[in-house]
């Protein structure tokens, strides 16, 4: 079968494919909302090199500033801008896979999984960046950072196939 859309640095969509698309490398952290996102930065060995994207809720309270905000629920940005205690940088990103009020970036891809982790890195692939590393992004049912102590998610792996490459 003939592929009839574009693809970039190995990812597949459709429709039109965002003008940003290519124009970063180097490294990215993605900032996802899992119960572990604080202990996996303080064990990142090097930060300061990398650009930083945030995922969901994350972006409302991520203590320091950050050039790509990501979501598959679009249509919680605008509340999440208000909340927003510390503005996006004025070359800051925002990236949802539906055309949304206050999603500036709309990527259509082949298979955006089943959770904005997934869709986060298949994001930062698509922008050009070469090394991804995914932080609060366990893909379990651990639960959120903002859940209370001893609960748990119901979190279901819709993508295991690309275990072996994201995670």
């Amino acid at each position: 079968m003939v592929w009839h859309g574009w693809e970039v640095n190995g990812v597949r969509g459709q429709g039109n494919l965002p003008p940003i698309a290519g124009q970063f490398s180097g490294p990215l952290i993605v900032c996802g909302a899992g119960r572990s996102l604080w202990d996996d930065l303080a064990n990142l060995p090097v930060q300061s090199s990398a650009d930083i994207l945030c995922i969901n809720l994350t972006g409302v309270v991520f203590p320091r500033r950050f050039l790509h905000w990501a979501s598959m629920h679009g249509d919680h940005f605008p509340h999440w801008l208000g909340l927003r205690a510390l503005d996006l940088p004025e070359d800051g990103h925002i990236h949802t896979h539906s055309m949304r009020s206050g999603s500036e970036f709309f990527w259509d891809f082949e298979n955006p999984g089943g959770c904005s982790g997934i869709f986060a890195a298949l994001v930062g692939l698509a922008l050009g960046y070469e090394h991804i590393v995914l932080c609060g992004c366990p893909e379990n049912s651990d639960g959120h950072f903002y859940d209370p102590p001893g609960s748990s998610g119901t979190y279901t792996n819709s993508r295991p196939e690309l275990d072996d490459r994201y995670f």
